[in-house]
C-alpha cells in the first residue's frame, strides 16, 4: 500500500517493482484486505479490477490487471452502477468490506501484490 495515485499511476507503481494492483479471488482475500486496510486506517483503496469492452461480443466485462481469472467479485449493493458510462476501475470500501467503481482518474492508495520465489529463501 502506498501513495495517492489514479488508476494508470497506482499499476505503473506496482510494475516498478514486478508487480501489479491486488487480484481478489475470494472471500477470504476480501477479508484479508479488509482486514489489513482496517490497520492502515484507510477508507479505500484501488484494487486490479478493470472494465473492458469486448468488441467481438459487443459487451463489457471485469478484468484483473494480472490476467487472473475474474472468478470472484464482492460489489456493494447497486455497484457497479458505471456513474456518467465513466466508471472503469474499482475502489474497495473499508467500511462496507465490498467494492465500487470508479472513474480511472480517481486518485485512491495503490495495494500492490508480486509473487514471491521460494526458491530465493531459505528456511531452517
Amino acid at each position: 500500500m502506498r501513495g495517492v495515485y489514479n488508476r494508470t499511476q497506482a499499476q505503473e507503481y506496482c510494475n516498478t517493482f514486478g508487480g501489479s494492483l491486488v487480484s481478489i479471488h475470494s472471500q477470504a482475500e476480501n477479508d484479508f484486505i479488509k482486514a489489513f486496510l482496517e490497520s492502515k486506517i484507510a477508507g479505500h483503496a484501488l484494487i486490479g479490477l478493470i472494465k473492458v469492452q469486448d468488441e467481438s461480443a459487443n459487451q463489457t466485462e471485469w478484468k484483473w490487471l494480472d490476467g487472473t481469472k475474474t472468478d470472484y467479485t464482492k460489489w456493494n449493493p447497486t455497484e457497479p452502477n458505471n456513474v456518467h458510462n465513466i466508471e472503469d476501475s474499482t475502489e474497495f470500501l473499508t467500511s462496507m468490506g465490498g467494492w465500487n467503481d470508479v472513474p480511472i482518474d480517481m486518485s485512491r492508495i495503490a495495494i500492490c501484490q508480486t509473487s514471491c520465489n521460494a526458491e530465493r529463501f531459505h528456511v531452517e
